[in-house]
């Protein structure tokens, strides 16, 4: 009699459903485990026997088989012990009617026969549901996860043996109910708290009410990480779309627990690898840019991180996912993050600055600013240079009105609500085409952009993102149409652009 129970596996951020199948037969006992399984799963063979006798019943005296279908599927993860045990010892149990009917099982097991909980459950979840099946088996650690998924019934146990006496009906489970959110934080950094940098300020209220990727680059200690750490909190709240994909990234990274209805604010070292960035290894796993998706992903001192490295995320500015490709076949990761670059204009620091001197010599000067590409640059909507603040800005001396993040957010949540009700999207995430249509209808601004374009001021992709950036300072401003001094704005973010050519145009 072969005995089948459900589970899954994780493949980049989404799940995928396998079928455990168990077979008893007669001769020298022996358990053996064959579809491809990874040492992880091979190492079943130890742990769940131990743990069932551990829980107070006796493992089968027989030839055992358990084969672990698709084949194809390479089977990774400790999360396949539970259906394992349930699947081998479903004979010796005394099991209520349809116990195993629509279920999904997936947890690890210790030697003490303790069920313990196992990353990436969610996409699992959310696969089974799309699959029909309603009802998990988890450790009571991975409950309240699974009940995220709507339409769920969550049964968790804390060890093997009540799980058992609950298929023979002998005890009950933990049940959870549907669980929207697990927690809402708000940040406790405020743009109050950064004296002057009113520029920086306005480019951080245009990235998160547009989506746009920013550069700031200015000398150490001007406020530039002050900056990049409080754009998540002015961001617009996520949708439930949103919010269930942060989830379904944590759950993959095993980071569900730390504040998993905030926006997700990622800052790796300098030291990071291309596939710590974007995602690899074995088996393959996400990188910062997907941990980052839905936030925010900070590179500072970006001069310093390796150029391949961040070379790698061209497609991921562009697109908003990475495409992984390897001899198990092809990932597909979300990777929709606001990119927020910090760099120093030269080694020491201080190239350009109006209140100390900067002791680098131009080509040295010139090799550290070329260590971000063109095409990567040219991918940057807003590029903003910082000078340190004043003595009397820093001691608050100066007559200043400060805006909190809470103004700032509600100025920003106004911005994209229009550019939602518009066109379904923030206008960072808009298309060539949908672009190039933002400047049809005024002869002065495509005048203007003929200009920027014969004099080599602008890529045709540059122009596309002046275009995105302007339409969102004119939704900042409530206006419904785009004009000429929301480009003019736009341009002034651009690298390289001659002031003398804005002041002609304007």
């Amino acid at each position: 009699m072969t005995i089948q129970v459900q589970t899954g596996l994780l493949w980049g951020v989404e799940g995928r459903l396998v079928t455990v199948e168990a077979e008893r037969s007669k001769g020298i006992p022996f358990f053996d485990l064959v579809g491809l399984a990874d040492g992880a799963v091979r190492e079943a063979k130890v742990r769940v026997p131990r743990a069932v006798e551990a829980s107070g019943y006796a493992w089968p005296r027989r030839r055992i088989t358990v084969n672990m279908a698709p084949a194809h599927i390479k089977k990774e993860g400790s999360g396949l012990d539970l259906p394992i045990a349930i699947a081998c010892m479903a004979e010796s149990l005394k099991m209520v009617d349809g116990r195993l009917d629509g279920l999904v099982a997936l947890a690890e097991l210790g030697l003490d026969g303790r069920l313990r909980g196992v990353q990436g459950l969610l996409p699992v979840v959310e696969a089974a549901k799309r699959s029909g099946l309603r009802r998990v088996l988890v450790a009571t650690e991975n409950a309240r996860e699974a009940a995220l998924v709507e339409g769920i019934e969550v049964h968790a146990f804390e060890t093997l043996r009540s799980l058992f006496l609950w298929l023979e009906g002998k005890g009950e489970s933990q049940s959870f109910a549907f669980l929207p959110e697990l927690s809402s934080q708000t940040s406790k950094d405020c743009f109050s708290e950064i004296r002057g940098q009113e520029l920086a300020k306005r480019a951080a209220t245009i990235a998160a009410a547009g989506a746009h990727h920013l550069l700031l680059s200015g000398p150490p200690g001007c406020g530039k990480t002050m900056v990049a750490r409080r754009l998540p909190g002015i961001m617009p709240p996520m949708t439930p779309a949103e919010r269930l994909e942060v989830l379904r990234v944590a759950s993959v990274t095993g980071k569900i627990a730390h504040d998993v209805s905030a926006r997700p604010f990622r800052s790796p070292h300098h030291s990071v690898t291309s596939a710590g960035l974007v995602g690899g290894g074995r088996p393959l796993r996400p990188g910062e840019a997907t941990s980052a998706h839905g936030g925010v992903l900070f590179l500072d001192e970006v001069g310093e991180f390796r150029r391949h490295a961040i070379e790698s995320l061209r497609q991921a500015l562009e697109e908003g996912r990475l495409s992984l490709v390897r001899a198990e076949g092809v990932m597909e990761l979300p990777a929709r993050f606001i990119l927020v670059a910090a760099t120093n204009p030269c080694p020491c620091g201080y190239y350009g600055s109006e209140q100390r001197g900067c002791r680098c010599s131009p080509p040295t000067v010139a090799r550290y600013q070329e260590r971000m590409s063109g095409p990567l640059m040219d991918r940057i909507d807003l590029h903003v240079l910082l000078d340190a603040p004043s003595s009397k800005q820093v001691l608050g001396q100066t007559e200043t009105n400060a805006e909190p993040s809470a103004v700032m957010a509600q100025r920003v949540d106004g911005a994209r609500c229009i550019a939602l009700e518009r066109q379904g999207c923030a206008n960072g995430d808009l298309g060539a085409r949908e672009s190039l249509a933002l400047a049809l209808g005024d002869p002065g601004i495509n005048d203007f952009l003929c200009q920027a374009l014969d004099r080599h001021l602008l890529s045709p992709r540059g122009l596309c993102r002046v275009l995105r950036v302007s339409r969102t300072i004119a939704d900042l401003e409530g206006s419904q149409h785009l004009h000429l001094n929301h480009l003019l704005e736009a341009m002034n973010f651009r690298p390289m652009t001659p002031r003398n050519v804005l002041a002609s145009a304007a």
